[in-house]
């Protein structure tokens, strides 16, 4: 069971550009770890996703944390390049919990993932540069919801 008041869901863009700092990622991720939060829920995608998971996985060995693989639908690794696919079936091995909310995929299934996560935290971490998509989708919602927001 997630205590939603020790989690953070982590949202972000596919394409991450220049200014990314995965540094400044890991900084943010230890100072959150550092704070007392123990549960990450993850969106399971390309890019900010995979990169969080990634940090998180060093981080895990260190500290008592949990991350939650938030899985839209059973065949989100669909149109993955092949290193992506494989990379994203790793993770799925390497989290502490799948959570599966559709079996199928569907227009909108990746909102609902979204906002299963930011209603299930009360801390969003996210890498927007756009003013459109899933992640700026997630980072209104989470305004909207009145969640702390970190953004990178």
């Amino acid at each position: 069971m997630i205590d939603k008041s020790k989690a953070v869901s982590l949202s972000g863009n596919r394409q991450l550009l220049l200014d990314f700092d995965k540094d400044k990622l890991k900084f943010e991720l230890e100072a959150l770890i550092k704070k007392g939060f123990n549960s990450f829920l993850c969106g399971m995608a390309v890019g900010f996703d995979t990169e969080c998971f990634l940090i998180l996985k060093e981080l895990r060995e260190i500290h008592p944390i949990n991350i939650y693989a938030c899985v839209p639908c059973k065949n989100q690794d669909k149109s993955f390049s092949d290193n992506d696919k494989e990379i994203y079936r790793l993770l799925l091995k390497e989290s502490d919990e799948i959570i599966l909310l559709s079996e199928h995929y569907y227009n909108g299934c990746m909102i609902v993932r979204n906002k299963f996560m930011v209603d299930n935290s009360s801390v969003l971490l996210c890498y927007n540069r756009k003013n459109s998509g899933g992640a700026f989708y997630t980072l209104n919602y989470a305004k909207k919801c009145g969640l702390d927001i970190i953004e990178l």
